[in-house]
């Protein structure tokens, strides 16, 4: 699922089947383990505290916050994921 209506469409290998708005009635209505998000909106949070108390695994893209940064990355540091963005990332 994500901001735009792709209901129909197979995104990365991920059929994508409902859209936000009826997504909490999708969940009641089907049997689903898991749902990925890509979304930037407000309703966001709003969406994994619903579905996460619904007992459903939520996956969230998070590759909105690398928007307009070129050179950001994810990385785990100290057992803590995080977004190190700098002009020049320095190469080991």
């Amino acid at each position: 699922m994500d901001d735009e209506s792709s209901v129909g469409e197979t995104i990365n290998g991920v059929e994508v089947v409902t859209d936000k708005e009826h997504l909490t009635e999708y969940v009641k209505t089907h049997v689903v383990d898991r749902v990925f998000l890509k979304c930037k909106d407000k309703e966001r949070k709003k969406l994994m505290d619903t579905l996460y108390h619904m007992g459903v695994q939520v996956h969230m893209c998070l590759d909105f916050f690398l928007e307009g940064i070129e050179s950001a990355t994810m990385e785990n540091i100290n057992g803590n994921t995080v977004i190190t963005a700098a002009l020049h990332q320095p190469t080991f």
